[in-house]
């Protein structure tokens, strides 16, 4: 449960380990959450469900089934789940952003790779997909560039603002 600028977790496990080291955020061992989020005056704005990636489409489709109108659900990647509330997604991120800068979606370029992106790749002006992306957001994102592994970003940004 992603709480303030902590995340909680239950207890140590090789998955929350694996976590901590790829994302490179340390996690506080609460006990049960439900219990946690109870006793203290927590809102979490993230529920992140690590699975392996067999077990979480059938984790997606039940919650779909049960909470769709209550929750936002994003595949991040093929063994994460995050549970978002409603509307809580990349381009609410972005409408709000350009809101304070004074310009339009239409005039903003976002690259990205995987299921979460999809909004804002479908919303801004320019939505570019990397070559490494997600099957889904290869076939619904026209303009593709790279991997990410790459500096194909820099080059499509040299190439489209005319920078030498």
């Amino acid at each position: 449960a992603y709480v303030g600028t902590e995340i909680w977790i239950e207890g140590r496990s090789a998955t929350s380990r694996a976590s901590e080291q790829k994302d490179g955020v340390s996690h506080v061992e609460k006990g049960p959450l439900a219990r946690a989020l109870t006793d203290a005056d927590a809102r979490p704005v993230k529920l992140l469900c690590i699975g392996s990636p067999d077990q979480i489409p059938a984790l997606t489709r039940m919650l779909e089934a049960r909470e769709a109108d209550r929750v936002n659900l994003v595949n991040s990647e093929i063994e994460y789940l995050e549970v978002l509330p409603p509307g809580c997604h990349k381009l609410a991120g972005a409408v709000a952003l350009c809101a304070h800068l004074g310009i339009s979606l239409d005039e903003v370029i976002a690259f990205g790779d995987n299921k979460n992106d999809l909004e804002l790749l479908e919303g801004v002006g320019c939505g570019v997909a990397m070559e490494n992306a997600h099957p889904e957001v290869l076939a619904r994102v026209p303009r593709k560039i790279g991997s990410n592994q790459t500096d194909a970003i820099a080059r499509f940004l040299i190439e489209v603002l005319g920078l030498s």
